[in-house]
């Protein structure tokens, strides 16, 4: 039997998002760098660097501020306080942050203790009350800690985020985003007014989703609205909230989906190229989580401002 052998950080990695139109871009960088949050967990060991990643692309994100966000805001000594992005949240609820292993093994800063590093996995005291959409990501985020970690590197000095006049494909991954159809208007995800936890690792996080906006949400949580519902594939058998790399893997999908022709396309084995190797899927679909055992992506244009 002939297997493939892949080093060790160049295996398959596709974001979970593709841009399908181009779309604006703010620059901030004359006023002050824009960074993620440094007390936020880590979502993804970028492997061939070993650089812990803290928020995906696919995430809805907002900023923080003195005001609607006290605690957090002063969790951070006064010099290095500033408008940290965030993944968004709306409504009444709240949520928390869940930090696991990797934050104590790459050193993430404890929102409970800044700058104390995480000591142990769990939930954060503090929680983070609802941050109001500006954008979403379309490439991972590193951690922004890492400049105080250690003085002579930095992996991203900014980041920016797509805030309207484009279109993005993303993979379902919430039974809220399950439930979406064409024609939808869009908000930032509310968990029904609960509270709830920013897993950025779990296949069930809400967290910096989206939900249908309905009558008596507020419109300031509006993103956009949905252009097209795609099917990616259905399980063969049933597994909960399983990723459709995972099914993949497991040989457990199936049906014809909306992207048939592509599988047409040769693709070298081991290389994992979207074509004849995935089933016609892209791979930066793989990350859909499945619903109702079927896998799912949307068409969504997105004017958050």
């Amino acid at each position: 039997m002939v297997t493939t052998r892949t080093p060790r950080g160049y295996g398959v990695y596709h974001k979970g998002i593709q841009e399908i139109q181009p779309g604006q871009r703010p620059s901030l960088s004359d006023l002050k760098p824009l960074l993620p949050a440094p007390w936020l967990p880590v979502s993804r060991i970028e492997k061939l660097h070993d650089d812990p990643q803290v928020i995906p692309a696919g995430t809805l994100v907002g900023r923080i501020n003195a005001t609607d966000h006290a605690d957090i805001y002063t969790a951070v000594p006064a010099a290095k306080r500033t408008n940290y992005l965030v993944p968004c949240f709306a409504g009444a609820g709240e949520y928390t942050l869940t930090y696991t292993q990797d934050d104590i093994d790459y050193s993430t800063p404890d929102i409970d203790s800044y700058p104390t590093v995480v000591a142990a996995a769990g939930t954060s005291t503090l929680d983070i009350p609802a941050v109001k959409p500006l954008g979403i990501m379309t490439y991972d985020c590193y951690a922004s800690h890492m400049n105080d970690t250690w003085k002579n590197y930095l992996r991203q000095h900014m980041v920016t985020f797509l805030s309207w006049g484009y279109t993005v494909m993303i993979p379902v991954r919430t039974a809220a985003e399950a439930t979406l159809q064409i024609g939808d208007v869009v908000q930032v995800e509310d968990n029904s007014g609960s509270d709830t936890t920013w897993t950025p690792k779990a296949a069930t996080n809400i967290v910096g989703r989206m939900k249908l906006w309905e009558t008596g949400d507020t419109p300031e949580f509006k993103v956009g609205r949905v252009i097209e519902k795609i099917d990616l594939a259905t399980q063969t058998a049933s597994v909960a909230n399983q990723l459709l790399s995972a099914g993949f893997t497991a040989g457990n999908y199936g049906s014809p989906h909306d992207f048939g022709g592509l599988a047409k396309v040769l693709t070298v084995p081991g290389m994992g190229l979207s074509g004849s190797g995935t089933a016609g899927i892209p791979r930066s679909m793989f990350s859909a989580v499945a619903q109702s055992q079927v896998w799912s992506a949307l068409l969504i244009s997105i004017s958050v401002l």
